[in-house]
Protein backbone atom coordinates (compact mmCIF):
# COMPACT_ATOMS: atom_id res chain seq x y z
CA UNK A 1 0.00 0.00 0.00
CA UNK A 2 3.11 2.36 1.17
CA UNK A 3 4.49 1.52 -1.70
CA UNK A 4 2.16 2.26 -4.39
CA UNK A 5 1.43 5.40 -2.48
CA UNK A 6 4.76 6.38 -2.68
CA UNK A 7 5.05 5.51 -6.42
CA UNK A 8 1.90 7.42 -7.52
CA UNK A 9 3.73 10.88 -5.11
CA UNK A 10 6.88 10.43 -6.83
CA UNK A 11 5.27 10.23 -10.12
CA UNK A 12 3.37 13.15 -9.69
CA UNK A 13 6.54 14.85 -8.47
CA UNK A 14 8.26 14.31 -11.74
CA UNK A 15 4.99 15.49 -13.95
CA UNK A 16 4.75 18.55 -11.59
CA UNK A 17 8.06 19.47 -12.52
CA UNK A 18 8.57 18.55 -16.14
CA UNK A 19 5.41 21.02 -16.91
CA UNK A 20 7.36 23.54 -14.71
CA UNK A 21 10.77 23.10 -16.73
CA UNK A 22 8.51 23.12 -20.29
CA UNK A 23 5.90 25.77 -19.04
CA UNK A 24 6.30 27.68 -22.47
CA UNK A 25 6.42 24.51 -24.57
CA UNK A 26 3.27 24.32 -26.95
CA UNK A 27 0.85 21.48 -26.14
CA UNK A 28 3.44 19.59 -24.16
CA UNK A 29 0.58 17.54 -23.04
CA UNK A 30 0.49 16.16 -26.59
CA UNK A 31 3.97 15.12 -26.90
CA UNK A 32 4.47 13.85 -23.81
CA UNK A 33 1.67 11.17 -25.23
CA UNK A 34 4.17 10.47 -28.21
CA UNK A 35 6.35 8.84 -24.69
CA UNK A 36 4.44 5.04 -24.78
CA UNK A 37 7.20 4.57 -21.95
CA UNK A 38 7.17 7.44 -19.50
CA UNK A 39 5.25 5.60 -17.02
CA UNK A 40 8.02 2.34 -16.90
CA UNK A 41 10.61 5.29 -17.20
CA UNK A 42 9.67 7.43 -14.44
CA UNK A 43 9.18 3.88 -12.41
CA UNK A 44 12.65 2.85 -13.11
CA UNK A 45 14.07 6.33 -12.30
CA UNK A 46 11.98 5.80 -8.84
CA UNK A 47 14.06 2.43 -8.44
CA UNK A 48 17.20 4.22 -8.92
CA UNK A 49 16.64 6.49 -6.01
CA UNK A 50 16.63 9.93 -8.59
CA UNK A 51 15.37 12.87 -6.91
CA UNK A 52 12.17 13.82 -8.78
CA UNK A 53 13.01 17.19 -9.77
CA UNK A 54 16.39 15.50 -11.41
CA UNK A 55 14.20 12.95 -13.54
CA UNK A 56 11.78 15.51 -14.30
CA UNK A 57 14.85 17.54 -15.66
CA UNK A 58 16.41 13.96 -17.57
CA UNK A 59 13.44 14.00 -19.34
CA UNK A 60 12.80 17.48 -20.42
CA UNK A 61 15.78 16.84 -22.30
CA UNK A 62 14.12 14.10 -24.18
CA UNK A 63 11.31 15.99 -24.98
CA UNK A 64 13.06 18.85 -26.16
CA UNK A 65 15.00 16.28 -28.33
CA UNK A 66 11.89 15.30 -30.01
CA UNK A 67 10.85 18.75 -30.19
CA UNK A 68 13.64 20.06 -31.63
CA UNK A 69 14.30 17.69 -34.47
CA UNK A 70 11.48 19.49 -36.58
CA UNK A 71 12.78 23.23 -36.34
CA UNK A 72 15.26 24.06 -38.63
CA UNK A 73 19.13 24.66 -38.22
CA UNK A 74 18.95 28.49 -38.39
CA UNK A 75 16.20 28.62 -36.34
CA UNK A 76 18.31 26.57 -33.61
CA UNK A 77 21.33 28.88 -34.26
CA UNK A 78 19.24 31.96 -33.37
CA UNK A 79 17.60 30.32 -30.49
CA UNK A 80 21.17 29.32 -29.04
CA UNK A 81 22.49 33.10 -30.23
CA UNK A 82 19.74 34.28 -27.99
CA UNK A 83 20.22 32.24 -25.41
CA UNK A 84 23.88 32.81 -25.14
CA UNK A 85 22.76 36.77 -24.53
CA UNK A 86 20.77 36.57 -21.97
CA UNK A 87 22.58 33.76 -20.22
CA UNK A 88 23.93 36.23 -17.74
CA UNK A 89 22.14 36.85 -14.60
CA UNK A 90 21.06 33.03 -14.16
CA UNK A 91 18.71 33.58 -17.28
CA UNK A 92 17.05 35.84 -15.28
CA UNK A 93 15.68 38.05 -18.44
CA UNK A 94 13.53 34.73 -19.27
CA UNK A 95 11.71 34.52 -15.80
CA UNK A 96 11.02 38.20 -16.00
CA UNK A 97 10.08 37.76 -19.80
CA UNK A 98 7.86 34.48 -18.69
CA UNK A 99 6.14 36.87 -15.91
CA UNK A 100 5.16 40.06 -18.77
CA UNK A 101 3.63 37.26 -21.17
CA UNK A 102 1.52 35.97 -17.99
CA UNK A 103 0.35 39.02 -17.09
CA UNK A 104 -0.37 40.23 -21.08
CA UNK A 105 2.23 41.95 -21.47
CA UNK A 106 3.45 41.51 -24.92
CA UNK A 107 5.77 43.94 -26.87
CA UNK A 108 8.73 43.79 -29.56
CA UNK A 109 10.57 41.27 -28.01
CA UNK A 110 7.62 38.55 -28.09
CA UNK A 111 7.73 39.05 -32.14
CA UNK A 112 11.59 38.92 -32.03
CA UNK A 113 12.02 36.17 -30.46
CA UNK A 114 11.18 31.75 -31.42
CA UNK A 115 8.90 30.57 -29.22
CA UNK A 116 11.92 27.85 -28.05
CA UNK A 117 13.92 30.04 -27.40
CA UNK A 118 11.49 31.18 -24.55
CA UNK A 119 10.24 27.59 -23.95
CA UNK A 120 14.73 26.93 -23.40
CA UNK A 121 15.45 29.97 -21.34
CA UNK A 122 12.68 29.54 -18.86
CA UNK A 123 13.71 26.25 -18.52
CA UNK A 124 17.21 27.37 -17.74
CA UNK A 125 15.95 29.65 -15.54
CA UNK A 126 13.94 27.57 -13.74
CA UNK A 127 16.79 24.33 -13.41
CA UNK A 128 18.92 27.27 -12.27
CA UNK A 129 16.50 28.27 -9.25
CA UNK A 130 16.11 24.60 -8.57
CA UNK A 131 19.91 24.17 -7.98
CA UNK A 132 19.62 27.44 -5.92
CA UNK A 133 16.97 25.71 -3.70
CA UNK A 134 19.03 22.22 -3.13
CA UNK A 135 16.20 20.43 -5.43
CA UNK A 136 18.70 19.43 -8.33
CA UNK A 137 22.28 19.03 -8.63
CA UNK A 138 24.48 21.09 -10.34
CA UNK A 139 25.92 18.21 -12.55
CA UNK A 140 22.17 17.45 -13.47
CA UNK A 141 21.67 21.07 -14.64
CA UNK A 142 24.85 21.11 -16.84
CA UNK A 143 24.34 17.76 -18.15
CA UNK A 144 21.01 19.48 -19.49
CA UNK A 145 22.47 22.63 -20.37
CA UNK A 146 25.08 20.99 -22.58
CA UNK A 147 22.19 18.58 -23.99
CA UNK A 148 20.65 21.80 -24.84
CA UNK A 149 22.92 23.19 -26.68
CA UNK A 150 24.43 19.77 -28.71
CA UNK A 151 20.89 20.11 -30.14
CA UNK A 152 20.29 23.26 -30.74
CA UNK A 153 24.10 22.90 -32.78
CA UNK A 154 22.78 19.96 -34.60
CA UNK A 155 25.16 17.52 -32.41
CA UNK A 156 24.38 13.49 -33.30
CA UNK A 157 23.44 11.13 -29.82
CA UNK A 158 26.43 9.85 -30.06
CA UNK A 159 28.52 13.23 -30.03
CA UNK A 160 26.06 14.25 -26.92
CA UNK A 161 26.73 11.27 -24.95
CA UNK A 162 30.27 11.84 -25.38
CA UNK A 163 29.73 15.01 -23.98
CA UNK A 164 27.59 13.80 -20.89
CA UNK A 165 30.59 11.18 -20.19
CA UNK A 166 33.10 13.96 -19.94
CA UNK A 167 31.09 15.89 -17.97
CA UNK A 168 29.85 13.41 -15.42
CA UNK A 169 33.94 12.33 -15.49
CA UNK A 170 34.93 16.05 -14.51
CA UNK A 171 31.97 16.36 -12.04
CA UNK A 172 33.08 13.04 -10.02
CA UNK A 173 36.97 15.17 -9.47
Amino acid sequence: MFSLLGAFRYRSEVMVQLHAILKFMPELSQLLQTFPTLKTTIKELRKQKMPAAEAACSLSALVIERAVANIPRQNRALTLEQLKQNADNEFQFFRQFAHELEEGKLDARAEEMPNLTLVLGFSLWYLGSLVREGQLSQKACDLYMADVAGLLLGKSDEERRQHRARIATNAQR
